[in-house]
């Protein structure tokens, strides 16, 4: 046991005898004493700095791994100096030396960006063991694994579709984009959050069998063996969750659930898309406070989904979303429009993400439920989904093979002019 531990031992230290050292210490006895401690445990003394300035600028221009700093340096403190080298050398570790290292010491050494604090007299092996511990943590961040924790192309997304009233096809748009996403990644997974007349079922032809309100009261006993339980496979490789098949309380899933199922999916999935309904709820309001986007459905014939829509935008804005993370989506655009974008965004403050356009040649499609294989991907709305898929993963633009469902015609109400109906509400 304690062979494999000195054998641990001396493998870390082969590693520091590779490290680079800047030594910053206003007296020049004190550095040319702190410059033989460290050549004497391998380091290589990659510079000598008088003040914090000088530590600052080896430290950018010298390459090192760690920077000592003395606490009386002057023209730049070291505390500054530390500030410094993590904002222009983050792979840089400063390090204080210090004749105080109590909690406020500390805290304040890791408030300006310092990796550790030694207390004053230098001990040899109290600076070894802090390199050593430091050194160890950079070797763990170069890993394969700790990588692919930073890339961007692994870290899931979830997007949220919901609006302010029904009948805009927010239904629609959600499973049109999860099956748009999934072209791009197959960990891809659909989510009815609705408790009451969800449509996703309906429109990928499927009868849920297990539904997340199940799992009320069970927190404590969620993992992803009994989760999988629950998904459903749609014939296009789509995956499911369903929270009713039957209409229940808007409390049947509660938020506790719903967090721990969000991040057993975030774990096993690259892409989660929410299909949202249109009020505001502790569940609702919450899936989309964890959302990467939330995209509100509006249109531009029906005044009461304009005013609902704008009135939602508003209650969401920065109390539960940024504003950066909603995303107005203007729905079944037509040449017969009674307003127009530009009237919207003026009325929102906020820009229109994505117009998608309303395609009646395809509504049979869902009448007689899809089956996977549809042929809208070359019409307008199948190119559309594609741009709002590129738009929300910054991906370049794929072929024309997404597998899309139809998109029904909304029904026109009465409207009157756009002074009228909106008065003085835009600025």
């Amino acid at each position: 046991m304690s062979l494999g531990r000195t054998t641990q031992i001396d493998d870390s230290m082969q590693s520091l005898m590779r490290r680079r050292i800047v030594i910053a210490e206003k007296d020049p006895r004190s550095r040319e004493r702190l410059r033989h401690a460290l050549h004497e445990i391998g380091l290589d003394i990659a510079g000598l700095a008088m003040d914090g300035q000088e530590a600052i600028q080896m430290a950018n221009g010298l390459d090192p791994d760690f920077v000592l700093l003395d606490e009386n340096l002057t023209v730049v403190s070291a505390y500054d100096a530390a500030a410094a080298i993590q904002a222009t050398a983050p792979d840089v570790a400063p390090i204080i030396i210090s004749e105080q290292t109590g909690p406020d010491v500390m805290r304040r050494a890791m408030l300006y960006g310092a990796r550790d604090v030694i207390r004053k007299p230098l001990d040899t092996n109290e600076l070894r063991n802090t390199l050593l511990r430091l050194d160890e943590i950079h070797r763990t961040q170069m890993t394969p694994d700790f990588g692919a924790l930073l890339d961007p192309a692994r870290l899931p997304s979830v997007f949220c579709v919901t609006g302010g009233k029904g009948g805009v096809g927010k239904t629609m748009i959600a499973t049109n984009l999860a099956l748009a996403l999934r072209e791009r990644n197959p960990k891809t997974i659909l989510v009815d959050l609705y408790t009451q007349f969800g449509d996703i079922a309906a429109v990928l032809n499927l009868e849920p069998k297990r539904t997340l309100a199940e799992l009320a009261g069970l927190t404590d006993e969620i993992d992803w063996s009994l989760l999988s339980n629950y998904v459903h496979k749609h014939q296009s490789g789509l995956h499911a969750l369903f929270t009713s098949n039957r209409p229940l309380i808007l409390d049947a899933l509660p938020v506790v659930v719903l967090d721990k199922v969000v991040a057993l999916l975030k774990r096993e999935y690259k892409y989660i898309v929410f299909d949202v309904p249109p009020y505001l709820h502790a569940t609702t309001l919450h899936a989309m406070s964890v959302s990467s986007a939330v995209m509100l459905i509006c249109n531009l014939f029906d005044y009461t989904t304009i005013a609902d829509t704008k009135a939602l935008f508003e209650t969401l804005d920065g109390a539960y979303v940024s504003r950066d993370r909603l995303k107005l989506v203007v729905n079944r655009v037509t040449a017969q429009n009674r307003f127009q974008v530009d009237d919207l965004e003026r009325s929102f403050g906020h820009p229109i993400f994505m117009q998608l356009p309303n395609e009646p040649r395809v509504v049979s499609m869902v009448n007689t439920g899809y089956s996977g294989h549809g042929a809208v991907a070359n019409l307008p709305l199948g190119e559309a989904v594609r741009t709002l898929v590129d738009k929300l993963t910054e991906l370049p633009a794929q072929s024309a093979t997404t597998p899309l469902l139809a998109q029904p015609q909304a029904k026109q109400g009465l409207i009157t002019r756009w002074k009228s109906v909106f008065g003085g509400a835009s600025a």
